[in-house]
């Protein structure tokens, strides 16, 4: 049900005529807390007490406004006592005191400054009303009022001039953030100040874009996803197949033959000749090897919003209930991976060369080699022949020596890295809801 209030807004400044404008507003719900100043209620014989700051029920945050008495700050709460409060029983005094209806101390230097902090929507009115009237004592009495750090406000007098109390209204603009609303007494500092009720501040309904009774209405917001998700990723990396084998060894030389037609008793033919040696293998470097698989998979992200006012008419301001249903199926499979190696390698050595031959006797009249460190005179006798070609006590030289092989090759292989990474992000549901 929607509030009409009424306001008659009227902006009292010192030396400064009276004027005031009717306005009508419909106005959402109050936002300050103890507007009245009606807690806590006043139980001292003198109807007056002080309460610091952080009392239960307060509402208000309190502060010395200048270089005055200790921490923390008290406020100055009247029932009723020189002057009869518009609104309830109990009204404020902006220039507060140190020790009480009790105390013994007089017209201390008290000043305060009173504040409560609202969320703001951008754009959004809000009307801020009070009342005020200057005490009797002393004055005159200056009272400042401040909206988000700037002055709105300033209202200066004595009770001769302004003998009843002052109703006050004005229209405040939110910043979309934090703003802090403040009454402070910034006369002179002597324990007697401005009085101050029935403070309040409500919002102007449709001023930032949704009514508050677009709070009430039915939503129903249903997510059904079902998903198969299937991935098979590999990678590899290898420095390839590498072989630094040694060369081979040389060949032992043969050993020398002889030929004769005639006697060659006591002879002997040279000694083959040594193999070369087979050389040391190559050397083979091989770079790193790497090898990576990454998955990523995101399944049923669902982002749902209601901003109930937006449709702009009052259908969407029916009472009700908001319902979000949100059912996820999913099955994901992954089969991810990955190798690295540094190459097939070998590093072969070489082989040994073959030793040579041993040398052969061969007479020309026979035609018939004869095999190394055999006596040919003895094979004459068998074969009845001892005349021509007479090989008696004759050698022939030993084969070469076969070379030595080669010191395998070197390998040096890279570094080899293996990795793999799966992300998976299933069922993600977001819900907002504004009202």
């Amino acid at each position: 049900m929607k509030k009409i209030l009424v306001l008659s807004f009227a902006f009292i400044f010192a030396l400064t005529p009276l004027f005031s404008i009717n306005l009508a507003f419909a106005a959402g719900p109050e936002l300050l807390i103890n507007g009245g100043f009606e807690e806590p209620v006043v139980t001292s014989a003198e109807n007056w007490d002080i309460y610091p700051d952080g009392t239960g029920g307060l509402g208000w945050s309190v502060v010395w406004n200048g270089p005055f008495g200790t921490s923390p700050a008290n406020l100055e709460i009247h029932r009723n006592a020189d002057a009869t409060a518009p609104e309830g029983m109990q009204y404020a005094e902006l220039d507060s005191d140190y020790d009480g209806p009790t105390g013994s101390i007089n017209n201390e230097e008290a000043n305060i400054s009173i504040s409560q902090s609202i969320e703001t929507c951008e754009g959004g009115e809000y009307i801020l009303s009070y009342s005020w009237i200057p005490r009797a004592a002393n004055g005159p009495h200056s009272m400042e009022v401040e909206w988000g750090g700037d002055v709105v406000g300033t209202h200066t007098g004595i009770l001769n001039d302004f003998p009843v109390w002052q109703n006050e209204s004005v229209v405040l603009v939110g910043n979309g953030g934090l703003m802090t609303i403040a009454f402070s007494e910034i006369a002179s500092a002597d324990s007697f100040g401005t009085y101050l009720d029935d403070v309040s501040l409500m919002l102007v309904e449709g001023t930032c874009g949704c009514d508050s009774e677009c709070n009430s209405g039915s939503d129903v917001v249903i997510n059904d996803n079902e998903a198969f998700v299937m991935n098979r990723v590999s990678s590899s990396a290898n420095t390839g197949g590498n072989t630094a084998g040694g060369s081979y060894g040389g060949d032992g030389g043969d050993a020398g033959d002889i030929r004769t037609r005639g006697d060659v008793n006591q002879s002997s033919t040279g000694n083959g000749g040594v193999g070369g040696d087979g050389n040391t293998g190559g050397t083979v470097y091989t770079g790193n090897a790497y090898a990576s698989t990454s998955l990523y998979s995101e399944v049923n992200s669902n982002t749902s919003s209601i901003d109930r006012c937006s449709c702009g008419g009052d259908d969407c301001c029916d009472e009700g209930h908001v319902v979000v249903y949100n059912r996820n199926r999913a099955i994901v499979m992954n089969d991810a991976s990955s190798w690295a190696n540094t190459g097939d390698n070998m590093a072969e050595g070489s082989y040994a060369g073959r030793g040579g031959d041993g040398g052969t006797i061969n007479p020309e009249d026979r035609f018939m080699p004869r095999p190394a460190g055999v006596d040919i005179e003895e094979k004459g006798a068998e074969n009845g022949d001892d005349d021509d070609g007479r090989v008696d006590e004759s050698m022939t030289g030993e084969g070469g020596a076969g070379g030595n092989a080669g010191a395998g090759g070197l390998v040096e292989t890279g570094e080899s890295r293996s990795s793999t990474t799966y992300v998976n992000v299933v069922n993600r549901n977001l819900t907002r809801i504004l009202r």
